[in-house]
């Protein structure tokens, strides 16, 4: 592969022991992304800084965002994970 395919991940949630319940989905996102040749994790953002923090330690080279806009307009990344509430997806990918 000649380059790496730019990741973002929306919504990050708590990153509380365990990382049960919704806020799995964007840490298991992220992980597997990272597993996969080819792939890069550039950006993740949540609208708690605490989460942001929290992710971007886990995520090397990750940046952290509180705006989703922000973030998709600074990194234009080529993938865009939306592990946000349903009810707040649907703006999101529009």
């Amino acid at each position: 592969m000649d380059k790496n395919i730019r990741v973002a991940i929306i919504g990050l949630g708590k990153s509380t022991p365990g990382k049960g319940a919704t806020h799995s989905f964007a840490y298991c996102h992220a992980w597997a992304y990272q597993a996969t040749e080819g792939m890069e994790v550039v950006g993740g953002c949540s609208r708690s800084s605490s989460n942001v923090e929290n992710f971007i330690d886990e995520v090397p080279g990750c940046e952290g965002f509180q705006d989703y806009r922000k973030m998709l307009n600074e990194l234009k990344p080529d993938l865009v994970s939306v592990c946000a509430y349903a009810s707040d997806r649907e703006p999101m990918v529009m």
